[in-house]
């Protein structure tokens, strides 16, 4: 699924913005502060996967040792949208909450008219379960497809339609929220 690809390059892009914006790298949130050792240690552990034929061992310690100085600093943006996973609505409620400090990113998408569009009700806390719920399913029936398990089916032409506009409005709302966030550091 390419949304969740794209969730990856949001996370890239949002500490791409927010390292440019925070020229101190204490200016930086806590929380990004204190992942981005355990994110780097992370990629150095698996380093030789194809999707970090791009990096190095040694720029990815370069970019540690930088983190001491408080200025000219550089964050390398794969130790924080790294993941083995799918994007469960559990794993990018504790992504964005410890790795780059968006505290109930679930709760501020529940609120974005996007996503309320998309799922057909405004209530907050109705959307938010069902939004949830919603990517649940899909990622089950991702895994179904791509797996090849005794529930394997094709999807519908309606079926694609429709995990195509829910994914293109929380990718949408959550480009938002990050947006909103870079502009408050």
């Amino acid at each position: 699924m390419r949304p969740l690809i794209t969730l990856r390059h949001l996370i890239e892009r949002y500490v791409d913005r927010a390292t440019s914006k925070c020229q101190d790298y204490h200016h930086l949130p806590r929380e990004m502060r204190e992942w981005y050792p355990v994110g780097c240690s992370n990629v150095v552990l698996n380093i030789t996967q194809d999707k970090y034929k791009h990096l190095t061992v040694s720029a990815l310690v370069s970019s540690l040792a930088s983190t001491t100085k408080t200025k000219c600093y550089t964050l390398i943006g794969d130790a924080f949208s790294d993941n083995s996973k799918n994007f469960w609505p559990e794993t990018i409620d504790e992504m964005f909450r410890t790795r780059i400090g968006i505290d109930k990113v679930w709760q501020k998408l529940s609120r974005e008219n996007a996503l309320q569009v998309a799922l057909g009700t405004t209530v907050p806390a109705t959307v938010e379960q069902i939004a949830r719920r919603r990517l649940s399913e899909l990622l089950d029936r991702r895994n179904d497809i791509i797996h090849r398990g005794k529930t394997y089916y094709a999807p519908s032409e309606t079926e694609v339609r429709e995990c195509a506009l829910f994914f293109k409005a929380l990718v949408m709302n959550l480009s938002e929220i990050m947006e909103n966030q870079c502009a408050a550091l």
